[in-house]
């Protein structure tokens, strides 16, 4: 979780625009809004990036932040990857109930391998 590279402009469901002020990649990892919920860019058109965001944007706004990571969406492979329950960002679903409870909580972050 880098430095602000962004400002949100719009937001429709999962998909959000964002005004960007610093360097961003087509298919960069980024979070979103205070919350920081993950995303990924999905377009760039000069100073207007389209977000993907991957959880609940229920009460994002227009004028949160917009976080650059300087790395491509990606999963992490390893033992114990194999026999793991995940969502669809690759966090463990049973790391996420013992943290949030049975609702995951927006902007949580657990590593998807054991330590």
């Amino acid at each position: 979780m880098n430095a602000q590279v962004g400002t949100l402009t719009w937001i429709s469901g999962p998909v959000a625009h964002a005004h960007v002020t610093g360097a961003l990649a087509i298919l960069e990892q980024v979070w979103v809004g205070d919350a920081r919920l993950a995303g990924e860019i999905i377009a760039l058109d000069h100073d207007l990036a389209t977000i993907q965001i991957y959880e609940e944007t229920t009460g994002l706004r227009p004028g949160e932040p917009l976080y650059g990571s300087g790395q491509p969406l990606s999963v992490m492979l390893g033992p114990g990857l194999l026999g793991s329950i995940f969502d669809g960002i690759q966090r463990p679903l049973p790391a996420l109930q013992e943290q949030s409870g049975l609702y995951v909580t927006c902007g949580i972050q657990v590593d998807p391998l054991p330590a």
